[in-house]
């Protein structure tokens, strides 16, 4: 059925001794604890690491006093400790010229780094070992244990020392360290802890054979390889696929072999996908085919672009002041000249998306973070980037619901909500939204400018306040012409707030009623004519607006008589016309339906009582709907808010509608203007209750009653009822009648999976209801405990509808869909069935599991056939199988055991 994916690492085990992180080695169990030393120490890592290993040791058995200076002394020691995988001491015979060595503790680890080369006294007789030792000295002593020095290297100290040191990448974590400082305890640790996977140059017969390792392998024993992290929990690059276990990640390395080990057990700092593709050194041991994880050490850098400009003829980017050619594979280093970039980009789902041409990387730039991945620290072009877009928009927090993730609230958000920037409801902010994974990543929050002059307004900038800007970025979900409608709503002359970032207007607050008022469309019916007012020139034309024909001011200068046009109503009264079919007649989150002079007279009416039905287009109605019907002879009819009866549209008029794009298939009547045609009635509704249990009887008024606990829909509240009717079905629904007790008249119900919403409507399978206005949404326990849901979370969740004729008074929520699997040799086939009829649902396998090793699930094919998911799995193992699959695009998992 499924292949292991190859290993490098026969068996994952617990960590033996230490996980990494970003300048090298960070302890993981097992380590010495010190009093003094707390989480949030700096070398923390570093002393844990080397405690561990024996290189260094804590001034008692509680203590490290990390503060401490390091004299010339121990740094001797500890030196010798690290070159000699941890022993303690070289002895106590003094064999040097030195005459001021007092402490035999010290004496043959100063013997053993004379004699070696590593360090020289202050005079031909004195080493003055109380003395601190200085990080350029601290650093020589390294880089000559190394073996990395040179005759004339000496002649050029310190100098030649410290740079030969930075390239090693000893100084890693102690940048900010003065060449002459004497060091600390703490700072000795980073500078050991730096020199364990450093380049380590081993001679052999003289200087004939040069063997090129490290100290961690040579001297340790561990082993080392090169990988990349291509894959986390939620994100993957190349054709690797998401990790099932929680805080797992993939490694691959250069030859395509491959492990998957915990993220925390790398020390890596902030989350998995931030190290997505680095080059990572993976250290570990291989003993009796048994792998342990000692962890990793990423050698090179990340930088953020600061500066991003692209070739007239997309040939070259220039980032960061260096000119790159993006490519999709790296040629051979001698095959060209040019610095070639790798690109990815997050998208929404968790594949990242390759980049692989200047002009792709034009295309998909907006606001957000463009990541340079050097391969080396010290190098200066970099080998690859990551690009994470970022999405505008105004973070709003309801009912603990985020508007900016589709509705979800933080707990839902299963791939995590990052607020680093300590963003509030209000804020505007750049964000990163993945639907597929549901996490949620707020990366920076904008300001509102003071108030500035609006001098200039052009389809594409504005001069407001002294300063010039473009407006909108449409990679970043903000057109231009929504910019321009909402400055265009103030006019010139007028006082404006703006929201902006490196010169690009993304909002204009304040504008948003005039931007989107309950309806911003209107039928031309005349031609503008000039008039002169109030000093001014002006466009007069008359227009029926919401049902109401009125003269108003336009800025244009001709029309189509009888078309639609959306209009922005300036704060001086005049109205800017955008015509139907231009980009910007819809506005974001609406769609079109443009029909001009249709061939033969049609009905819109209600598809089974749920919907309307348009072109292909279907849609309901609600509080804010607008409709206007022409006769065809000047007459209007005009209709506000929920509609349910029947529009007929002439032959050879016009049907020209928006709607509001919603989740699912059918979307929201915003604006509905039909040139010839009539408009009819509509219908109502009513209430009734579901049984919950038999409560007991009652006598009351010479009759004798059942009462039973019920869920009212009239109020949305569990009570009990009387009823005439002793043998009612608990679980079913019934009408109460005029005196408000339980008749015998069994309601309507629908049951099945939410698989679309508005506003308006609900759609159970294929099937779409209209809702009532009072419509109460109830989750119900297997107890009757009942609980309120809103109708944004009920997307693929099992419900019962209850309805009065075509209207959904009450959704009871069930709870989600449950699946089981089983395996069928005979057909070669496994089938996830679930409980719930799911005809019609799109199904993708995600990822399994056999034994807990990884599977290639990436050609096998999946079908729905309801209510099962079948897999065209071949034969299968015996063992026991994890396998994540979407329904819908919600992911799902189940166990098989065969």
């Amino acid at each position: 059925m499924l292949n292991k994916a190859h290993s490098f690492l026969k068996k994952a085990t617990a960590v033996s001794m230490s996980a990494i992180m970003l300048s090298g080695l960070a302890f993981s169990v097992g380590a010495k604890a010190y009093d003094d030393i707390q989480a949030e120490y700096v070398y923390r890592d570093q002393i844990d690491l080397l405690s561990d290993i024996g290189v260094i040791k804590g001034t008692s058995e509680n203590e490290f006093s990390p503060q401490d200076k390091v004299s010339r002394e121990q740094m001797a020691l500890l030196l010798y400790r690290l070159m000699m995988a941890g022993r303690n001491n070289a002895g106590t015979v003094n064999g040097t010229a030195f005459t001021d060595l007092y402490d035999p503790t010290y004496h043959g680890a100063i013997t053993w780094a004379n004699s070696n080369g590593y360090i020289f006294g202050t005079s031909a007789s004195t080493f003055e070992p109380r003395e601190g030792i200085m990080f350029q000295d601290a650093l020589t002593m390294v880089v000559r244990a190394l073996g990395h020095s040179t005759k004339a290297m000496e002649n050029g100290y310190p100098w030649t020392f410290i740079d030969e040191g930075i390239k090693l990448g000893l100084d890693n974590g102690l940048e900010k360290v003065r060449y002459t400082q004497e060091l600390t305890r703490g700072e000795v640790a980073a500078l050991l802890y730096n020199a364990l996977s450093s380049d380590y140059l081993i001679t052999h017969n003289g200087s004939t054979v040069l063997e090129k390792s490290t100290i961690i392998e040579k001297i340790f024993g561990y082993s080392i390889k090169e990988a990349r992290i291509v894959a986390t929990n939620d994100y993957t690059v190349g054709d690797n696929t998401t990790i099932i276990k929680n805080g797992y990640v993939t490694l691959e390395s250069g030859d395509g072999s491959k492990m998957t080990v915990p993220f925390d057990k790398l020390g890596l700092s902030g989350k998995a996908e931030d190290w997505l593709n680095r080059e990572l050194r993976v250290i570990y041991t291989d003993k009796n085919d048994t792998i342990d994880i000692i962890g990793c050490t990423f050698r090179g850098k990340s930088v953020t672009a600061e500066t991003v400009s692209f070739a007239s003829d997309n040939s070259y980017v220039t980032i960061n002041g260096v000119k790159y050619k993006v490519v999709e594979e790296k040629s051979d280093a001698l095959s060209t000249n040019a610095n070639e970039l790798v690109v990815h980009r997050f998208g929404s789902s968790s594949a990242l998306v390759p980049l692989k041409t200047v002009s792709e990387l034009k295309s998909a730039m907006g606001f957000g973070t463009l990541t340079l991945i050097f391969d080396q620290a010290n190098s200066e072009t970099a080998s690859a980037a990551i690009l994470k877009n970022a999405t505008f928009g105004q973070l709003d927090i309801t009912k603990d619901k985020i508007n900016l993730a589709g509705g979800l609230k933080a707990s839902q958000l299963t791939g995590g909500y990052f607020n680093d920037v300590k963003a509030e409801s209000g804020d505007y902010v750049l964000y990163y939204f993945n639907a597929g994974n549901k996490s949620l990543e707020i990366l920076e929050v904008l300001e509102v400018s003071e108030k500035g002059l609006i001098t200039k307004i052009t389809q594409t900038s504005a001069d407001i306040g002294g300063k010039s800007y473009n407006l909108g970025m449409a990679n970043s979900g903000v057109p231009a012409a929504d910019i321009y409608s909402a400055l265009m709503s103030f006019g010139l002359g007028k006082e404006v707030r703006v929201v902006a970032k490196n010169g690009v207007i993304l909002a204009v607050p304040g504008a948003e009623d005039a931007v989107r008022s309950d309806s911003t469309y209107l039928v031309a019916l005349s031609q503008p004519i000039p008039v002169y007012t109030g000093g001014m020139l002006r466009y007069v034309m008359s227009a029926n607006v919401d049902g109401t024909v009125q003269d108003i001011f336009v800025d244009a200068t001709s029309v189509n008589v009888g078309k639609v046009y959306r209009f922005v109503k300036s704060a001086d009264g005049v109205h800017s016309l955008i015509a139907m079919g231009s980009g910007a007649f819809t506005q974001s989150g609406e769609l079109s339906h443009i029909a001009e002079g249709i061939a033969s007279e049609s009905e819109i009416k209600k598809d089974g009582n749920a919907y309307f039905s348009i072109g292909d287009k279907k849609f309901v109605t609600d509080k804010s709907s607008v409709i206007l019907v022409n006769d065809g002879s000047g007459n209007f009819t005009f209709h506000k808010g929920e509609y349910a009866g029947i529009l007929k549209a002439n032959a050879s008029s016009d049907v020209i509608a928006v709607m509001r794009d919603e989740v699912g298939a059918v979307d929201t009547l915003v604006y509905l203007y039909v040139s010839g045609g009539t408009l009819s009635d509509a219908e109502a509704t009513g209430a009734n209750v579901k049984i919950l249990s038999l409560a007991g009887y009652e006598y009351a008024e010479g009759k004798y009653y059942t009462v039973y606990s019920v869920f009212n829909f009239a109020t949305g509240e569990k009570t009990t009822l009387r009823s005439l009717y002793s043998d009612l079905t608990v679980g079913a629904t019934y009408a109460t009648d005029a005196e408000g007790r339980i008749s015998n008249k069994l309601m309507s119900t629908t049951e099945g999976a939410v698989t679309g919403f508005t506003a308006a409507t609900v759609t159970v399978g294929s099937q779409t209801f209209k809702l009532a206005d009072t419509v109460a949404i109830k989750a119900i326990s297997a107890s009757g405990t009942l609980s309120d849901m809103d109708l944004d979370e009920l997307f693929m969740k099992r419900v019962e509808l209850i309805k009065t004729g075509s209207v959904v008074n009450a959704i009871l929520v069930k709870g989600d869909i449950a699946f089981t699997a089983s395996y069928d040799a005979g057909a070669g086939k496994v089938k996830i069935t679930a409980d719930t009829d799911i005809s019609g649902m799109t199904a993708a396998l995600r990822s399994a599991t056999h034994n807990g090793a990884a599977l290639d699930v990436s050609s096998l094919t999946v079908s729905v056939a309801s209510p099962d998911i079948v897999i065209d799995s071949g034969a299968v193992a015996a063992g026991e199988y994890a396998i994540v699959f979407t329904l819908n695009g919600v992911a799902y998992g189940v166990t098989l055991t065969v």
